[in-house]
């Protein structure tokens, strides 16, 4: 009841601000993704993340703190803390009070090493999202050893301290239905959901998941059998849009594309194929401590997908994103 009841205010809050944007197409970010290290303790094979920035200085938290207010006075309704790692952030329980003072939601996206020293600060996050890749065997392959088993325990703990979580897998070539399966009977296990994207090569990763791998035609299998899944109940929180869309991509598995730099062609095979318009840069943003501002964390390092903050206010950045 509880969740159903702060969907209601979610709601309540967000939608007139969507209306805002659908009546005078003014940007705003919702949904904010906000790194607060670039620091990590995993090499996962599929990170976007560029490994020189793996051991840059965090930024002061007091800095992180006046970005965080700037993007709730733009209109933000939840913060969503990744990395890098976030648990490996000193100033980690700071910034969720911080953020949760404001009457704003915060969520995190963790890979379980560290859940335990936070656990009191991980109480006031609306979700915690800890990230797993399959099975045992597959999480270790993309993760490194280990990482399945220390999750799962992380999960354990923050189930016993009623701490709301969700489970997020990659769709790599090595993913099977089995993978999948053993995430949904995970998140059934824990009261939970599950949520999946597929791999891309950005930043310095090398996920082996091109054209030339036959990786469009697999995802499209498992985009087939996630609706299938969603059809049975299964709590699979992908939404079934965002599965139709892999499923009836008109290109590379590997080619996320802006709009207004698509060829009269690409745009003429989007609307055969139905694929509704992606809100990322309009509603949501991704903020990284390299200084960037970015159209969405999956179009890392990509022409035209970022911005230099540099000296100028988070507003001024966003609206030149936008």
């Amino acid at each position: 009841m509880s969740r159903i009841i702060h969907k209601i205010k979610m709601a309540a809050s967000v939608y007139p601000k969507l209306l805002k944007y659908k009546w005078f197409n003014k940007p705003t970010p919702l949904l904010v993704g906000f790194g607060i290290t670039n620091r990590c303790n995993l090499g996962c094979r599929y990170c976007f993340a560029t490994l020189k920035n793996r051991k840059q200085k965090d930024v002061p938290t007091s800095k992180l703190l006046d970005y965080i207010d700037q993007f709730i006075e733009l209109g933000a309704e939840e913060i969503d803390l990744q990395g890098g790692e976030p648990t490996l952030h000193p100033d980690l329980g700071i910034i969720i009070e911080h953020i949760v003072s404001r009457g704003v939601e915060c969520s995190m996206a963790t890979n379980g090493f560290k859940v335990a020293d936070h656990i009191e600060a991980l109480k006031k996050c609306y979700v915690v999202c800890v990230s797993l890749d399959g099975a045992p065997e597959t999480t270790s392959f993309h993760r490194g050893k280990n990482a399945y088993e220390i999750a799962v325990k992380a999960l354990e703990l923050m189930n016993d301290n009623s701490i709301n979580t969700r489970l997020h897998g990659v769709l790599t070539c090595k993913t099977s239905q089995k993978d999948i399966d053993h995430l949904i009977e995970l998140a059934q296990k824990y009261k939970t959901s599950v949520n999946f994207v597929y791999a891309l090569e950005s930043g310095d990763s090398s996920t082996g998941c091109g054209d030339e791998a036959g990786f469009p035609e697999h995802v499209r299998n498992l985009a087939r059998y996630l609706s299938e899944c969603k059809k049975k109940g299964y709590p699979i929180t992908s939404k079934e849009g965002a599965i139709r869309q892999v499923i009836n991509w008109p290109f590379g598995a590997q080619d996320i594309l802006l709009e207004d730099e698509m060829t009269d062609e690409q745009l003429e095979q989007l609307k055969k194929t139905n694929i509704s318009k992606c809100y990322w840069g309009r509603l949501a943003c991704f903020y990284n401590p390299d200084g960037n501002l970015y159209r969405c964390p999956r179009g890392y390092d990509r022409d035209g997908y970022f911005t230099v903050i540099g000296d100028r206010s988070i507003k001024d950045a966003y609206h030149e994103l936008a």
